[in-house]
């Protein structure tokens, strides 16, 4: 949703140091605390918890697809998934010109930390650390 944990803490009513902690793990919230920060992302409490995994299938056309990257730092991403909040997986296109690189220090972070990733490439070589 783009909002940074001051804008997530006046949505939610919940503050931004503690947002924080719960962010990297350093405590878990209450329930009372929990529903107020789903109310924030507006999610119910079980979206947040992810307790709702729905069944079926989602359409996402190529016009519905977010774009991004830098195409002067040689690289261009397409997302395939849906934006929907709290979904376990995301699936991405991504082109890198010959020499160019991902996750320089001013990249924002693809995915939570710990996430697995999975790579496949369909021509050129690349490598991965």
């Amino acid at each position: 949703m783009d909002l940074s944990l001051r804008d997530l803490g006046e949505r939610a009513g919940v503050s931004a140091p503690m947002l924080s902690q719960v962010e990297r793990g350093e405590t878990s919230p209450t329930l009372a605390i929990a529903s107020r920060i789903a109310s924030g992302l507006e999610l119910s409490l079980s979206q947040l918890l992810r307790l709702d995994e729905a069944e079926g299938v989602t359409v996402v056309r190529s016009d519905e697809r977010r774009n991004g990257g830098s195409r002067a730092r040689g690289h261009d991403y397409e997302l395939l998934t849906p934006a929907m909040p709290g979904q376990r997986a995301e699936v991405s296109t991504h082109v890198l010109a010959p020499g160019a690189a991902t996750g320089g220090p001013d990249d924002p972070p693809m995915h939570e930390a710990g996430s697995r990733e999975t790579a496949v490439v369909t021509a050129g070589r690349l490598r991965l650390v």
